[in-house]
């Protein structure tokens, strides 16, 4: 019987789809499959390329796990997706949903070592971390079931999750001992500073360990180590550590060692806009003060009575800018900036003014969150058939 009878076909893409979910350049792609490289296949259909070159089309089976993925994330339907948007918040409310997302990490981990320890009993406890949160334990269990939760580890690091990982020179003990200290951000202790804390602890008795076997009050589905010798099992040499050490993913590490901006930085989500290329389909709205300073005389009437002030301010510029020329298109200058203000400054750039390039109303419009802004008066009228 054909083994290969009942298998079912395989897919071929392009060259120029290969090469996008591979990250390479399709002149390395091709190049790939005319020296063997890559499993590959001269198309009856279109030989030859436009510019007289041979063509080629490439089993996806073959390709890497994370090439397949993205080609499945590119054909997958929308109503099969399931994501987790982090850039729409930052968009909306600034950094403020890091935090939220932190929490939420830490939330679900919480909830994943009460599963752990507990097992059968983990409903009571569960509910306990549900109303300490604020939140129902239907709304934990939501939280937790989301395929997004999984990657929420990352920002976090137990020994027991890297068991596997673990040298065979080390327990359980000696390495929560050498993350404890690795990943501690005040004191930025170096693998040869780790290594010499680590030497010092030598002989210390297996019966402290927090996951030793022995021990009285060991429940049900608590860590246990599986190297118990009666001492501390510490590596001979620095080399072991520096194993151990690389398998600390770099986000957690970031996080850990600079704190949350510098993680903020460079793991952050952030949203990237895209310049436009046409005059007046966006603009860019918001307030600059001025370098320098303006006498202002005030004036106030009391019983009758005139009393004048003269201070000294910095003024303030509110001004609308086009985003695809950087030309300012409405402005005006005040001393209190205010919706007012910022309503002025968007009709002058919207009225038609003798000798003016730019006049009408934009496609769309981009501002802060501050308070001035959100004026119903200026936007009256301001829809999208406009």
């Amino acid at each position: 019987m054909d083994k290969n009878k009942n298998k079912p076909p395989g897919t071929w893409i392009s060259a120029a789809e290969t090469a996008t979910i591979t990250g390479l350049t399709l002149r390395t792609v091709l190049g790939r499959a005319a020296s063997g490289k890559m499993k590959a296949k001269i198309p009856v259909d279109v030989p030859l390329s436009e510019d007289g070159k041979q063509n080629y089309v490439f089993l996806l089976e073959d390709l890497s796990p994370n090439a397949q993925l993205e080609y499945h994330k590119l054909h997958l339907p929308e109503e099969q997706k399931c994501s987790i948007d982090l850039a729409t918040p930052r968009s909306n409310y600034g950094d403020e949903y890091v935090n939220d997302f932190l929490n939420t990490a830490a939330l679900v981990r919480e909830a994943e070592n009460i599963r752990r320890t507990y097992k059968n009993e983990s409903t009571k406890y569960l509910m306990h971390l549900a109303e300490d949160n604020g939140i129902s334990l239907s709304t934990l269990y939501r939280l937790c079931g989301k395929p997004a939760a999984k990657e929420l580890s990352h920002c976090y690091l137990d020994p027991v999750y890297m068991q596997k990982s673990l040298p065979q020179t080390m327990c359980l003990w000696s390495a929560d001992f050498v993350y404890a200290l690795y990943l501690d951000h005040h004191q930025q202790f170096s693998q040869n500073a780790i290594f010499r804390e680590l030497q010092k602890l030598e002989g210390l008795s297996c019966i402290d360990c927090p996951y030793y076997p022995g021990r009285k009050d060991l429940q049900d589905g608590e860590p246990i180590c599986t190297k118990c010798e009666g001492t501390m099992v510490i590596p001979n040499n620095r080399r072991t550590l520096n194993r151990l050490l690389s398998q600390i993913p770099p986000q957690m590490l970031c996080y850990c060692r600079k704190g949350a901006r510098q993680w903020r930085s460079e793991y952050g989500h952030h949203v990237v806009r895209e310049k436009p290329m046409l005059v007046n389909e966006h603009w860019q709205g918001d307030h600059h003060v001025f370098d320098l300073f303006v006498r202002v005389k005030l004036k106030r009437y009391r019983n009758d009575r005139l009393y004048e002030q003269e201070i000294a301010v910095r003024p303030v510029l509110t001004a609308w800018m086009d985003t695809a020329t950087s030309c300012m298109v409405g402005w005006c200058i005040s001393i209190i900036p205010n919706a007012d203000t910022i309503a002025e400054a968007f009709c002058r750039a919207v009225a038609f003014t003798v000798g003016d390039e730019f006049h009408g109303l934009p496609k769309t419009i981009l501002v802060d969150c501050g308070k001035n802004y959100k004026n119903t008066s200026m936007f009256r009228g301001f829809t999208n058939e406009n």
